[in-house]
């Protein structure tokens, strides 16, 4: 008989909160640095291959060891490099042109995807929960993005962002096998890896690296990758071993919701009645597939 501990709990479930504030952050720092000038490639590859280094050298002082073979490490890079970095890349040219609290509503479709892709995947008829978190999820994205006198939104900008959720959708069913064999912290280290590598490639081809002006803003890159990347997927890791995977995503929802928050204290970000509406609908909807049953236990990345 397994004994709960509440402290344990209370813990986990605070880490995983963390965790979710500080995915929301990544957004904000996002919007900042492209006020800042920063170009995609020059801002990703520097987060991304920075969040690698602190990552292994984590793992080597906990003496774990950073390479678990030739091909498990060959299938990780591949789903950093390819779909990890594709839904990120589409997430933040989304962002470019919408409100940070929309996009990260938005993107909140994902639970309901990962469903619908474990129904045609894994040839599980969906049981009525996920059905109707499906027309409900469906009901809030048409109401975030209904027409507002102040505040429409791209339908360019809206199509890159749930383009992003179906990316991250699929990096989720494909990755939990691979990250799995590894373990959690060593195949996050290698996927941000292959994603920093696959940004770095596309700005030297591109010509769009630009990291001299990207190191021009110290704070904002050393942010996207603590606070944007390494914190929130070590504070998850933390909180899901002692709340479980289920508790963990219901808690990591939170991060729309602290996304709108920040939107508006940083950025003057605001909902108009109606898009918080559907965005209430799109979370809902989210917290309906995620208790339905044990979920993968993958932090939401951007």
């Amino acid at each position: 008989m397994n004994v709960i501990d509440p402290r344990a709990t209370r813990l986990g479930a605070a880490l995983c909160t963390a965790s979710a504030a500080c995915y929301a952050g990544l957004s904000i720092l996002a919007k900042l640095s492209f006020a800042a000038g920063l170009t995609l490639t020059g801002m990703l590859s520097l987060r991304f291959g920075g969040a690698a280094l602190v990552l292994a050298a984590m793992l080597l002082a906990l003496r774990r060891p950073l390479f678990p073979g030739l091909r498990p490490v060959a299938r990780l890079l591949f789903l950093g490099a390819i779909l990890y970095a594709v839904q990120a890349t589409l997430f933040f040219r989304g962002l470019e042109r919408m409100p940070a609290s929309i996009a990260a509503l938005l993107l909140y479709v994902y639970p309901v995807i990962v469903a619908v892709f474990d129904w045609l995947l894994n040839r599980r008829l969906p049981d009525g929960r996920t059905a109707l978190a499906l027309v409900i999820a469906m009901a809030g994205v048409a109401l975030t993005l209904y027409p507002q006198p102040t505040s429409s939104v791209d339908p360019a900008a809206a199509l890159l962002v749930l383009g992003s959720a179906t990316g991250l959708s699929l990096y989720i069913i494909l990755s939990e096998d691979a990250t799995r064999a590894v373990g959690a912290r060593v195949g996050a280290m290698w996927i941000v890896l292959g994603a920093g590598l696959s940004f770095g490639v596309a700005g030297w081809a591109g010509g769009t690296l630009e990291w001299g002006r990207a190191l021009a803003e110290p704070g904002l890159i050393a942010a996207l990758i603590v606070i944007g990347t390494v914190l929130p997927v070590t504070l998850f890791l933390a909180g899901v071993g002692r709340v479980g995977p289920t508790a963990a995503s219901l808690l990591s929802t939170l991060e729309p919701v602290f996304t709108v928050a920040l939107g508006a204290i940083v950025l003057g970000e605001s909902l108009a009645p109606i898009q918080a509406l559907g965005g209430v609908l799109v979370l809902a909807a989210a917290v309906l597939v995620t208790t339905r049953r044990s979920l993968p236990a993958v932090a939401p990345t951007e």
